[in-house]
C-alpha cells in the first residue's frame, strides 16, 4: 500500500506550470508484483487561488485508493513545459528518445533517478536502486513511462484538457 500512496502523491505534484480542466492521465504496470492502475484527472480551477483540483484513484493489487488534492497551478505539466524537456534533456542529463506507448511513438527524455531521488521530489519514491524514467509532453506530471526495480508503469492513456 505505500507504493501506492507514494505513487499517487507523485501522480498529484509535477514540477511545471499552467495546466487545463480536463487534462488525463492513466498509468498501468506491475510493482511488487501486483497490477497497478493509476488514473489522474484535473477536475477544477480555482482562479481566485490559483489551484486546481487533481482526482486520482489507484489501484494496486485491487486495493482502490481515491484522492482528492488541490495544488497550485505551476505544479502541473503543460504541453509546452513536457516539450522543453525533451529538447533540452542533455542539459538535464538524460538522452533523448522516441518512447513506444499503446497510443504511439512520442519523443520524450530518457532520465536515470538516483536512488530516494525522482527529478528534484525528494523520497516520492523509494527504490533500492536506479530507476529509468520517460519524461515528456503528457499531461498532470509528465511521465511516459517508468521501470525500476520490482515495478513498471507505462502512460496508457491521455488526453489534453476537455
Amino acid at each position: 500500500m505505500k507504493f501506492i500512496a507514494l505513487v499517487s502523491a507523485f501522480i498529484s505534484f509535477s514540477l511545471w506550470a499552467n495546466p487545463r480542466v480536463g487534462d488525463r492521465s492513466v498509468l498501468e504496470g506491475r510493482a511488487e508484483g501486483m497490477k497497478v492502475r493509476i488514473e489522474a484527472s484535473i477536475t477544477r480551477y480555482d482562479a481566485r487561488q490559483d489551484k486546481l483540483l487533481i482526482v486520482t484513484k489507484s489501484s494496486f493489487g485491487g486495493a482502490i485508493q481515491d484522492l482528492e488534492e488541490w495544488v497550485e497551478a505551476d505544479s502541473v505539466m503543460t504541453p509546452e513545459q513536457g516539450a522543453m524537456i525533451v529538447s533540452e534533456c542533455a542539459s538535464l542529463g538524460g538522452k533523448q528518445v522516441v518512447v513506444p506507448l499503446r497510443r504511439g511513438r512520442f519523443p520524450a527524455c530518457q532520465i536515470t533517478t538516483p536512488v530516494g531521488d525522482f527529478i528534484g521530489m525528494g523520497e516520492i519514491l523509494e527504490q533500492e536502486a536506479n530507476s529509468l524514467v520517460w519524461m515528456g509532453a503528457f499531461p498532470i506530471n509528465g511521465m511516459a513511462k517508468m521501470t525500476g526495480p520490482g515495478m513498471s508503469l507505462e502512460l496508457i492513456e491521455f488526453r489534453w484538457g476537455k
